[in-house]
């Protein structure tokens, strides 16, 4: 009896959105408010419309990186941000909310955010006053914030790169004076180790596989370069390889392990003055040129994420047209657009990339014309059924 009213419903409901009255358009769609209500990330089955709005505008920040938004398990954004202070924002599913995490002078640049299990916020960033790597962790009452690793020159700690393992646990790479570094907290403190690389540390990107192995992606000497380990004991054993050594690239990496634990990484060809992507198909290293449509550098501040059929999606920015642009690879061709960000001027650059359940894109960006944080999102779509409008359920990541 159930599951036929159930049934019932279910088809009333279908009729009614069917033969919903004609005239609305795709880029105006009414969405009822009780959709709306379903928070602020939202999926569709379609390409729709882009939708922005301001996070903290205006407020001045610098280097937010590939890994500054993450989603809850609710379905919520969060973002780490600074460089004159260190904050925390995060939706609420009415609104954003921000709060100042370490009020210390010059801190919170190159901000990396992972979300534990219990969806509490861990950020890895530089101290530039001091340079210093610092940390901080909520623990369901205040923050708890300590400095890592210390080399007291202003320059000494950047391009942070920060990952949780199977204990919520961090992992940190960072560039230290010339190095490349990694830092992993082992339950009683903090292990500090340099890669066995020359010259490199920049542009640092980690991921962790399902055994908590670390993977990490670089930038040396214009080669891109790539970095696994294997935990052994106290230490970890790297194997390290040039993936791309052609023109003078690496720079702006960012990795992404896809469903057999493969590294992807995108990243910029300073050369060419275009965006480059890289995978491991599990015999060896493929690399291209991404088709973007223009000339000229197109490609810093890339952030790659993987949908759920391991597709890669890229944000990035358009540095001659001072425009945010979006990549993704639909299992036979890439489909690139520049998003329109909600300003004329100069926009796009720090971009980070989180995909939301049904693989749409959430981005967030700078606006440097105006100095604001802004994020932007790639909105349902509606199809059409005989010139009516039909709505796609809209629901929250993971839903």
């Amino acid at each position: 009896m159930k599951s036929t009213h159930l049934l019932n419903l279910v088809l009333g409901l279908a009729l009614l959105l069917i033969f919903a009255p004609a005239g609305q358009t795709l880029s105006e769609p009414r969405i009822p408010e009780q959709l709306k209500a379903l928070g602020v990330p939202l999926t569709s089955s379609g390409i729709g419309d882009w939708q922005g709005e301001c996070v903290d505008c205006p407020h001045w920040f610098q280097n937010l990186t590939d890994r500054s938004f993450q989603f809850d398990s609710q379905g919520w954004l969060h973002v780490a941000y600074g460089g004159d202070h260190l904050y925390r924002a995060w939706h609420d599913g009415t609104t954003w909310q921000i709060e100042t995490v370490d009020p210390a002078p010059g801190v919170g640049g190159y901000a990396s955010l992972a979300l534990d299990s219990a969806d509490r916020p861990h950020v890895g960033y530089h101290d530039q006053v001091n340079g210093d790597l610092k940390y901080a962790v909520y623990d369901g009452m205040t923050w708890q914030i300590e400095t890592v690793d210390s080399m007291g020159s202003r320059y000494g700690h950047g391009y942070v790169s920060l990952t949780l393992d199977g204990s919520d646990l961090p992992h940190v790479s960072y560039y230290q004076a010339g190095e490349l570094a990694y830092a992993w907290y082992d339950g009683a403190e903090w292990q500090i180790e340099t890669l066995p690389v020359e010259g490199a540390g920049e542009y640092s990107s980690l991921a962790l596989d399902g055994a908590d192995n670390a993977h990490v992606s670089f930038e040396a000497n214009g080669t891109l370069g790539y970095a696994y380990a294997r935990r052994e004991g106290t230490a970890w054993q790297w194997q390290v390889e040039a993936v791309d050594q052609q023109d003078v690239v690496g720079r702006y990496s960012s990795l992404a392990l896809d469903g057999a634990d493969r590294p992807h990484i995108s990243y910029y060809d300073g050369t060419q003055g275009r965006l480059k992507y890289a995978w491991h198909d599990g015999e060896g290293w493929q690399v291209e040129a991404v088709p973007v449509g223009t000339v000229g550098r197109v490609g810093r501040y890339t952030a790659l994420a993987l949908d759920q059929f391991d597709r890669p999606h890229i944000s990035f920015y358009d540095e001659s047209a001072g425009d945010l642009i979006y990549a993704s690879y639909d299992g036979a061709d890439w489909q690139v657009q520049t998003v329109p960000a909600g300003s004329e001027g100069d926009v796009g650059r720090y971009t980070a990339l989180a995909l939301d359940g049904g693989g749409q894109p959430h981005i967030g960006y700078y606006d440097a014309s105006n100095r604001d944080l802004r994020y932007v999102r790639l909105m349902p779509s509606l199809t059409s059924t005989k010139g009516r409008q039909v709505y796609v359920p809209l629901v929250r990541r993971g839903e």
